[in-house]
Formats: structure tokens, sequence, C-alpha cells
């Protein structure tokens, strides 16, 4: 069974249906209302697959995921990634001008996606962030009194009852979601994969970080991603999520993996991959 992110409507859900088609997955889909749910579900082995949204290029991580990964047991990994494009679109319950909304509910990557247009145009409306934009949705449906509305994906309109105030909304066209199968899964070398580790660095030791690169750039190993975020233990305590090209079972890259985990503070090694496909 594979857990992901709904209620009906969502992108991730969108985006899984387009996933299990390529892939011809035939598993039953659960939706959870929280990526924190899911994680449970799957510790809890209510679900063997999780299916969701990592980054997105234009809001960036989703870092309430990236949390997530750090406790994930050793048992799972990334084993397949899926990119797609995603058109957001603002949503009412009735017809109204811009200036008019009041209130916005949107999950926390669709308000940065979308600021500059919400910004410009709905100028008086304050902003609630929630945990789906089909929660969204369905949230704002039962304000019909309200001058309430919604940032999500079009068809949540007719799933809703909802109507479509403007579409395509992003800051940026070409919007891309980069989303994630994990499961039990150790896939086999492609001849295009990618890999993923999360890890920190001695803070104590001056130049620490640049020696866990370097390791990566002797051995010509390309990064494609590297990014930031908090534990959250104490101010300046950071941990960084790292892509590159290749495959764990690649002998250089195999060697390097084993000599990062004795000089990094914290190393987790999330798993190697096939190479998404970047026109999806």
């Amino acid at each position: 069974m594979i857990g992901s992110l709904g209620p009906e409507g969502s992108f991730t859900a969108f985006a899984l249906e387009s996933y299990i088609s390529r892939s011809k997955l035939t598993e039953q889909v659960i939706y959870f209302d929280s990526f924190r749910q899911i994680f449970n579900a799957l510790s809890e082995n209510k679900i063997n697959k999780v299916f969701i949204p990592l980054e997105n290029s234009i809001g960036g991580d989703v870092f309430s995921v990236l949390e997530e990964l750090i406790s994930l047991d050793l048992n799972y990994k990334i084993s397949d990634e899926f990119q797609c494009l995603i058109e957001q679109s603002l949503l009412a319950t009735k017809t109204m001008h811009f200036k008019d909304v009041d209130l916005i509910y949107s999950h926390e990557q669709s308000m940065r996606q979308s600021n500059d247009f919400i910004q410009k145009n709905c100028i008086n409306a304050k902003f609630q962030t929630i945990d789906s934009n089909s929660k969204a949705a369905q949230l704002v449906s039962g304000f019909t009194d309200k001058n309430y509305a919604c940032i999500g994906h079009k068809k949540l309109a007719d799933i809703y009852g909802l109507v479509v105030l403007e579409k395509n909304i992003a800051n940026e066209k070409g919007n891309k979601t980069r989303f994630v199968l994990i499961s039990e899964e150790n896939t086999q070398p492609s001849g295009n994969d990618k890999s993923s580790f999360i890890f920190s660095s001695h803070k104590d030791q001056p130049g620490s970080l640049v020696d866990v690169l370097l390791e990566l750039s002797d051995r010509n190993i390309n990064l494609t991603r590297i990014s930031s975020f908090p534990t959250r233990k104490m101010l300046g305590d950071y941990l960084f999520f790292i892509d590159f090209l290749g495959h764990c079972e690649d002998s250089s890259i195999k060697e390097c993996l084993d000599v990062l985990r004795s000089k990094c503070s914290y190393f987790k090694f999330l798993g190697s991959y096939p190479k998404g496909d970047t026109n999806a």
C-alpha cells in the first residue's frame, strides 16, 4: 500500500495518479492529512511505500518532508523520483474581485510559489497555511457566506463546488515539483541514476563542511543539489541535504560514502534511484 498526502484533489494525489499510470503499479493508495501521519503509518507497517513531494522549482525544499527523512527507518530508501508540472489556481466559493478576498487558505509551498500574484492582486487578504490544498478547498467550500479563497489545482473546483478566480498564478511558468517514492526496494544501477544523503559537519572543526564537499569533488562526483535546514536544537545547528549523480554501487561513490560516514557528525544515506524525466 502506498501512503500519500490527501485528501482527493491535492497536487500530490494528481501526481501520484500519473506516476502509477507510468509505472504500472497496482498497490492500493491511502491518503493522509499530513506528512507526519504518513511516516507514522510507515513505521507502524500500515503502508509499505510513500509518495511525497520533496522540492519545487519555485518554492524550494518541502522542509516538513526533510525533517521526516531524518527519522526514517534505515530499511526504507528513496527508490524512484517523478517530476510533474504544477499549475496553481486561485479558487473561491463565488465569483469576486481579487481585492475582495478576505482570507486565503493554502499549503505553504503553494503560497510561496504564487506569492507574487497574491501580493499584487489580493491586497486585502490574510493568509492561513494548511496541510494540503485539497484540505484547504474542502474547508473553503463550507464558507459560502464568506469571501474566502484557496490555492490549488483547478480541478478542485469540480470536486468541491468552487469557482476558478484565476488560473496559472505561479510566479514562474514551467513550475515543477519533484516527487519521490520511498520503499524497501534497493534499486540496481541503471546508468542514469541519482543518490541522496543527509549529513551534519563537525561544528568545532574549521573547514569540515568544505572537507565533505571536497571528497565528492575529488572523485568527480557531480552534485545536483545542496540545501540546508535547521535541526531546531540550537541556533546555528544545521543539517545538509545533498543530491548527486551516480549510484551507490559505483566503486568511486561507494568509497566516497564510506569516507564521508567517518567525516560527518551525522550521516544518513537516503538511497540511489533512477533519475527522473525532467520533461514529465
